[in-house]
């Protein structure tokens, strides 16, 4: 598969061609279902690549609209496939495997990602450069692109991915450095085709929720690099997590391969008793640990996710209640060295002055032993735990 070249003067066409001969081959696969308005400007940023060796795989998953002539009015190299019946987005992707031969590279595309026109370049350059498997650039909201959505993820040991931006974080550079992530996010995500081609693509068993973290697990255990690559920028609507698009068919009850739990409340797909998206989430990063942790690990991992779930099977007793709140802790780098301190800081200028009015410290308000007494620590010592 190649991509066209623009028209000009015989002699940039002639460098034009010598360019995409040297570069690898990208293949960018974009599954779509009755897209929005939005998909305009997916295209046209696909279209706007400064990459010459880009092609483009359009994969019709079901719906009533054909965006043939959307995708050609932008696009008009582009390949268009329907798929027969509806598909998932894993489904899809894994059926594009088959379709491609020669490619160094794939693009996985959701269908609501518009990428800077540097952005494949700049990955494809990092993939050699870091000899990295699995690449993500930085994400940004769809409308205010200075609004930080994800660079790269974390994931804690039972699964849940961590974020490492908050909520509403502001793009000031801090994030600007290339560096290793436990998950790249789906949505616009460029994998080594070899690399892709070993794991047998996504798991056709996730419908939706999870699979990225699922693709980068194994390629973690397959010895690939997945990399973060802030200079690579897209913008991402989040069509579906954010409730503009419908849940389609290929996602609603039963798609995880499992049954929903009786007495659920309306879920994906608005019908009631199928999961919900967060369950679906939870359920596929479960699936995730159990398929990709070994034995020892699962003997002491899976205990403590017992103790520590709140989802579609383990629910509060009756004199418990699951509530959200805002907290701040203590790090290190990172990670966290105290647990979480009831907060309502926003800023540093915040933290300073919440913290210059307490009276506790971060380590005192949350160590156990401080229950029992302000002296808990110190009677500890005089018996010899220290």
């Amino acid at each position: 598969m190649a991509r066209p070249l623009a028209s000009g003067t015989a002699e940039g066409t002639n460098r034009a061609t010598a360019d995409a001969s040297r570069a690898p081959s990208v293949v960018a696969i974009l599954p779509t279902r009755d897209p929005g308005p939005w998909f305009e400007e997916t295209l046209a940023a696909l279209a706007a690549q400064d990459y010459p060796a880009l092609s483009v795989l359009v994969l019709v998953t079901g719906g009533g609209d054909d965006p043939t002539e959307r995708v050609a009015r932008w696009l008009p190299s582009a390949f268009v496939r329907r798929l027969g019946g509806d598909r998932t987005y894993a489904q899809a992707v894994d059926e594009a495997l088959g379709m491609v031969e020669g490619a160094a590279f794939f693009l996985l595309c959701h269908d609501d990602c518009a990428p800077d026109p540097h952005a494949v370049h700049v990955m494809v350059e990092e993939s050699y450069r870091s000899n990295a498997g699995v690449l993500t650039p930085k994400m940004v909201q769809w409308d205010d692109p200075s609004v930080l959505l994800h660079v790269g993820l974390h994931a804690d040991r039972t699964g849940a991915v961590v974020e490492r931006v908050s909520p509403g974080e502001i793009d000031h550079g801090q994030h600007d450095a290339v560096m290793d992530v436990f998950v790249a996010p789906g949505g616009f995500s460029l994998v080594r085709a070899d690399l892709l081609r070993e794991l047998g693509g996504y798991d056709t068993a996730i419908a939706a929720m999870g699979e990225d973290l699922d693709l980068c697990w194994r390629a973690h255990l397959a010895g690939a690099r997945v990399v973060v690559v802030p200079d690579a920028r897209v913008r991402h609507l989040e069509v579906l997590a954010s409730g503009i698009r419908p849940v389609p068919p290929a996602i609603a009850p039963g798609a995880a391969g499992a049954a929903a739990p009786a007495g659920s409340q309306a879920g994906a797909g608005g019908q009631v008793g199928a999961p919900t998206l967060q369950e679906l989430q939870r359920r596929h990063e479960l699936r995730a640990v159990l398929k990709c942790y070994g034995w020892f690990h699962l003997v002491r991992v899976l205990p403590q996710a017992m103790l520590l779930a709140v989802g579609e099977w383990v629910q509060p007793g009756p004199a418990e209640e699951a509530m959200t709140e805002s907290v701040r802790f203590r790090t290190v780098g990172d990670a966290t060295c105290t647990g979480a301190v009831r907060s309502t800081a926003a800023t540093v200028e915040d933290i300073i002055a919440e913290v210059a009015a307490s009276r506790i410290s971060e380590r005192g308000a949350t160590r156990a032993d401080d229950r029992f007494s302000e002296t808990a620590m110190e009677d500890r010592k005089r018996e010899g735990y220290f």
